[in-house]
């Protein structure tokens, strides 16, 4: 679904007024776990026309298929939405949590329209390059000026195969934008622009 290449998650408790605030900016698509309770605040507010133009990620740490499934209905039943634009499966650090079952129960999930589509989330590299080839699409991977390593390993697959690249994690928890050695830091606005003057790179995330 084509969403703004800006997109916002609840990680610090943005108050509720800062989630319209970014609606009304052009921010369509934002990223949603159980404790961000302020974003559930603004989910749970919006108006059933506002739900028509207002997308949501949510996602899961199990590897259990059931598990799995209880997660995302439970997202679903938070937020008071229909359908997840995107499910995640969140921080995938082995191949273990990426088995034909957990594809299965994904792929059910999308035929009973509770979820858009869905994809996994990971810090290892090679993790994703090799998610990427299994036809996981999209994929979120860290990147950030500190951090370009994706760009040599797993932009080019993105491109040969076609798929969305999220990127996560653009200020460095913030470090990047501290002075440093007599040098002023980045730009929040440099970092974001950075990552997404990559044509591999489909939007980011920001996390005020």
């Amino acid at each position: 679904i084509p969403v703004a290449p800006m997109s916002l998650s609840g990680h610090y408790g943005l108050p509720v007024e800062g989630y319209y605030t970014a609606r009304e900016s052009g921010i369509d698509f934002f990223f949603w776990e159980p404790n961000y309770v302020s974003l559930t605040h603004f989910a749970r507010g919006l108006t059933s026309e506002d739900r028509e133009r207002v997308n949501f990620l949510a996602g899961t740490f199990e590897a259990e298929p059931r598990k799995i499934r209880s997660d995302a209905e439970a997202a679903l039943r938070l937020l008071r939405v229909d359908r997840l634009a995107l499910f995640l499966i969140f921080w995938v650090q082995s191949d273990r949590r990426v088995t034909p079952e957990v594809r299965e129960v994904c792929e059910a999930l999308k035929r009973e329209g509770k979820v858009t589509s869905f994809g996994l989330s990971t810090h290892a590299r090679p993790l994703a390059v090799a998610a990427i080839r299994d036809g996981w699409n999209p994929v979120m991977v860290r990147h950030n000026p500190a951090f370009r390593g994706a760009e040599d390993e797993v932009f080019p697959v993105a491109r040969e195969c076609g798929t969305s690249l999220i990127t996560f994690n653009n200020t460095c928890y913030g470090r990047l934008l501290r002075p440093r050695g007599g040098l002023p830091g980045l730009r929040a606005a440099d970092c974001y622009r950075y990552t997404l003057s990559f044509p591999e790179v489909t939007m980011c995330w920001s996390a005020p």
